[in-house]
């Protein structure tokens, strides 16, 4: 908390900025809170497209969809959870958690359901932003003003479906619009993909499908998760001393930030050098778990270990000792209404396609469109989406990005992030106030300097740069947008407090 004691609640002349939210996921929840918290404010609105808050938790309903971040580690600093089941919680319970934040906070009363933004237009001569609104229920559009605009989408929202999928007739869907009225049963299966929700999804549907046909471009490297159930002693002793959960938190943290963050390192220091070593051994050990040499050679990945997201399982390797489980590596030539077919493997006939493919991280706003000052954000992002510590723009006052470009994370807890930029925003928000400052617009040099340092730090010091193994983390021109360049310390130390040097800044 950056914020004093006794946080302005408006400006001189007694009026008070008029502050929109876009996305009621995570990172609108924790704006949403900090903003009454700290600075006492309540002139604010959420606009959400889904029915309820919870974002990603409330979208992904696939089979085993959970965190493969520890449960006390994925949670906010300011709302601790003593009563979690285990140690690696499912999508029930973190979106429950998530949802009783919004409902001890009073956060529903902010919040317009239904709701998708549409177009945000910079005003110029009154310093707000123009929203448009469309209500999905009924097609209405409406336009709000706004003095600030907090962009709190989320990158992982809108799926990657390859077009080519379409020819598939038989049921299909994404992962992340799982279809629950179609039952899997005795049904012959194909999941396209190996990411982190398939390693989720496979586990659970093997059972009870026929016949499952996991098509595989790349493996991915997976360790064990070690996850269990809390006993009731040990719920007991965080709720009744909560200094001791607080105490189990930071040792969560201080391991993934000061010793498996040196994994995805390439600096050459003996700890750099031995956390790799360790964490390669632990993926072979866990590779060891696929009793068939074939299928164990077909999901050992030739590349480096960190290169792309390491998967967290203790199901995944388990599943391909069934003998209903196949895995096809070569390339697919052909798909029609019922049958995929590839180079090798020859036709497989399907009754249900699963798409496992990701999503579209380079066009996460669609359908938004943000005009600025002079530009637009779509197309001045279309290459390189240049930030200013993730959050800010050039061309762009008084907007607000959390868990934008270069804000993710390989080896901690997102919520770290989320909650720095937020504490940040906050700050800002409460010295433009202070300062009678109507909007602020990040300087090009200072958004150029920041945003040169995280791509030469990623390139330089990190295995994300390989060229070994293709990965969402980087884009075909080599450059990586979507991940943070050091450990969450460090970007803590970055935006602990606002340079006002880095800013124009237009009077009230």
């Amino acid at each position: 908390n950056m914020s004093s004691s006794s946080p302005p609640c408006c400006y001189p002349d007694g009026t008070k900025p008029k502050i929109v939210i876009i996305g009621g996921g995570v990172s609108g929840i924790c704006m949403a809170v900090q903003l009454k918290r700290q600075l006492l404010h309540t002139d604010f609105i959420i606009y959400e497209s889904l029915h309820d808050f919870g974002g990603t938790w409330l979208t992904n309903i696939y089979p085993g969809c959970s965190c493969d971040v520890p449960s006390h580690l994925y949670s906010f600093s300011f709302s601790l959870n003593p009563g979690w089941t285990k140690k690696f919680s499912g999508q029930q319970e973190i979106l429950s958690y998530f949802q009783g934040v919004c409902r001890e906070n009073d956060l529903y009363k902010h919040a317009q359901f239904g709701k998708e933004v549409m177009s945000c237009i910079w005003q110029a001569d009154t310093n707000t932003w123009a929203i448009q609104v469309k209500d999905l229920k009924t097609g209405h559009t409406e336009t709000t003003q706004a003095n600030i605009m907090i962009n709190a989408v989320g990158s992982l929202r809108v799926p990657l479906v390859p077009s080519e999928f379409s020819r598939f007739g038989n049921p299909s869907f994404h992962s992340a619009r799982w279809d629950t009225a179609i039952d899997l049963a005795g049904k012959r299966v194909g999941i396209i993909g190996s990411g982190a929700s398939a390693v989720q999804i496979i586990p659970e549907v093997a059972p009870i499908v026929d016949q499952l046909y996991v098509y595989q471009r790349n493996p991915t490297w997976a360790v064990g998760r070690d996850d269990g159930p809390f006993s009731g002693m040990t719920k007991s002793l965080f709720r009744f001393l909560p200094f001791l959960m607080r105490i189990y938190r930071w040792l969560l943290f201080i391991k993934a930030d000061q010793v498996i963050w040196q994994g995805f390192l390439r600096t050459g220091t003996v700890l750099n050098r031995l956390v790799c070593a360790i964490l390669k051994y632990m993926c072979v050990i866990e590779l060891k778990k696929v009793k068939d040499p074939v299928k164990r050679h077909q999901l050992t990945p030739t590349y480096e270990v960190g290169c792309k997201r390491v998967s967290v399982t203790d199901k995944y390797y388990h599943a391909y000792n069934r003998p209903n489980v196949h895995v096809i590596t070569d390339k697919i030539k052909e798909i029609d209404h019922d049958s995929i077919t590839t180079s090798t493997s020859g036709q497989v006939k399907l009754d249900v396609l699963v798409l496992a493919t990701g999503f579209r991280v380079s066009d996460y706003l669609t359908p938004m469109r943000i005009q600025g000052v002079s530009k637009d954000l779509h197309d001045h992002w279309a290459q390189e989406p240049h930030t200013y510590l993730g959050m800010v723009t050039h061309g762009f006052p008084n907007m607000f990005t959390i868990y934008g470009p270069n804000s993710n994370l390989a080896h901690n807890s997102v919520i770290f992030m989320i909650e720095c930029q937020v504490n940040y925003v906050v700050s800002l928000v409460q010295q433009m106030m202070e300062r009678n400052v109507a909007s602020v617009d990040v300087k090009p040099e200072a958004e150029e300097k920041a945003y040169k340092e995280v791509q030469d730090t990623l390139k330089n010091n990190t295995v994300w740069a390989s060229d070994t193994c293709g990965s969402w983390y980087k884009t075909k021109e080599g450059q990586i947008h979507a991940l943070w360049s050091s450990n969450c310390v460090d970007y803590w130390r970055a935006t602990r407090r606002v340079e006002w040097s880095h800013y124009f800044l237009s009077s009230k």
